[in-house]
This record gives C-alpha cells, structure tokens and sequence, in this order.
C-alpha cells in the first residue's frame, strides 16, 4: 500500500501564528501545503507553499472557492487537514497526524489541544496516556478529512463562513461513524488565540452571525445541539477502553489531575460535571437510529 498523500490547507490573515509550517522543507515533510489568504496580508521571505490563493470572507466558503479554483486539488491527496492559522503545531506533528489517521482509517478526526490551548469543547482536550479516542464530534478548527469525506461536505462549505454547525452535522457523512470518527491525544497542537475574535466581526459585517448559519443548517438538516462523547479509546500502549461510562471516569481522572494547567478556561467541578453527565447521557448524533456505544 502507497504512503497517503495530505494537504495542508489554511486560511491565513494578519496576526496568524503558522509561521513555523509555512517555512518546512518539502524535503522533510510528507504534506503540500495550500495558503488561501483571507485578507491582504503576505508570506513571509522564506515561505515554502505549493498552492497560493486569495479570497476573501470566512474559512469555509473561503475554502470551497479554492477548491473550486484549484480543482486537481480535489483528486491529488488522500487527506485534508483544513486548519485555522491560529493552530501552532510541531512539523513532525503534522507528519504523523496524516500517518496515523491512515494507520486506524479515520475518515474524519483532529488532534487533540494543548492544556494551554483556548478550548470550545471539553473533550477535545488531551487526555495523556491516550492514542486516541473514538468521538461523535470533530471540531471545525484542525479537521482531517478523508478526499471522500470532503467531497461530501463541498456543497454544503460553499454557504457557510463560519462553519457554525458543521461539527454538528458531518458526523453523518462518515461511513462508519462508531469507528472512523477521532480525537489523537498521541499528537496533540496548541490553539493560540481567544475564540471568535476575527471571524465574527467580518461575519456580522455582512448583516448576518455565526449562529444564523448554524440555524440554518439546523433547518435544513434536522439537527440537535451536539456535545462531545469519547465513546471509546486506544491507549498509547495499545490497551481499549470501550464504552461511556469507563471513558466518562477516565477523562473525569485525567482531566482533573491536569486541572491546574488547563490555564485558558477554569477547569473545575462544574467541567468534570459536565463531562461526566455528557459523557452518560448526551446523544452521540449519528443518526436517527442512532448508536449509543462502541463495537
């Protein structure tokens, strides 16, 4: 079997914080890298990029038109790793996230943050002495997708800015979702900058909010809210855990032991509450005959 081929593709403006991968060698990674500014800012001297595109507006719609500009780029990879450029990430991360994504099948998946990352969903925190969790939700910040997944999603990317809603929605599209959907806690990256700061005020520039694009989905897909569940996981030294209610008391461990440096949010007894009451009783949101556990 070939060794799979990524893409890297970010939508990069002033004040981004991924000098260190616009500045990798080709020679020493295994991914092309794609930049699709969003606003009129430039590459650093020393920027080593195989695509270039400019389009203004969110990270989503952003993104459909570069692949709408850049076609071949739809059939040339296995994997797309579509990440904000606020996301700070070791390159030999970045090798191994594509690795090891085609190593367990994952269609759809993303690395674990950093305690020091600013967070949205609690479990998407690293869990230490994790490989991996098997999850209901990936997050529309650093999602990997497989080139079938993406091409499943395009129709949909091309009327969002935000992406509000997809990490809602696109847990549908994956083949098998109990087993094909994941957290990498092996390779975790750092999400360097305070939520909603940039996006949101271009988004209402436009007479609309990230929540109005989320409703519409809503609508139009008949969506619930969705929280996060790690429904399973693989240890680093290749133990399983399956089933809520023994991941629900080891993410409840970790995290709590950790607490103190998880510095970007509080991490207290109403977050180890919440992720234990989500971890039991949130519905996973598969689909309507959903499945409650891990096979």
């Amino acid at each position: 079997m070939s060794d799979p081929r990524g893409l890297v593709l970010v939508r990069l403006g002033q004040g981004h914080h991924f000098s260190r991968l616009l500045a990798v060698p080709a020679t020493e990674r295994t991914w092309d890298l794609a930049v699709s500014h969003y606003d009129d800012s430039d590459l650093p001297d020393g920027a080593i990029v195989e695509w270039r595109h400019r389009c203004s507006g969110g990270k989503w719609d952003g993104i459909w038109q570069f692949f709408r500009t850049n076609p071949e780029a739809l059939a040339a990879y296995d994997f797309y790793w579509l990440v904000d450029d606020d996301i700070e990430a070791d390159p030999a991360i970045v090798n191994a996230l594509f690795d090891y994504v085609h190593t367990y099948g994952f269609e759809l998946a993303q690395p674990a943050l950093t305690t020091d990352s600013y967070y949205s969903h609690l479990v998407t925190l690293a869990c230490p002495g994790f490989g991996h969790r098997y999850t209901n939700l990936v997050e529309i910040m650093a999602p990997i997708l497989t080139r079938d997944t993406l091409h499943r999603i395009l129709p949909i990317i091309q009327h969002t800015r935000s992406g509000f809603g997809l990490d809602w929605l696109w847990q549908r599209f994956v083949t098998d979702p109990c087993k094909q959907i994941a957290i990498i806690d092996a390779l975790p990256v750092r999400h360097a900058r305070p939520l909603r700061q940039t996006l949101r005020p271009a988004i209402e520039a436009h007479g609309t909010t990230p929540e109005d694009e989320r409703a519409r989905l809503v609508v139009a897909y008949g969506l619930s809210r969705l929280h996060g569940v790690a429904i399973a996981g693989v240890t680093q030294t290749g133990r399983i855990l399956q089933g809520r209610i023994r991941m629900a008391l080891a993410l409840a461990i970790t995290h709590w032991r950790q607490r103190k440096q998880i510095d970007k949010r509080p991490w207290g007894f109403k977050q180890t509450g919440l992720l234990i009451y989500r971890q039991l009783f949130a519905p996973l949101g598969f689909s309507r005959n959903e499945k409650q556990g891990h096979k």
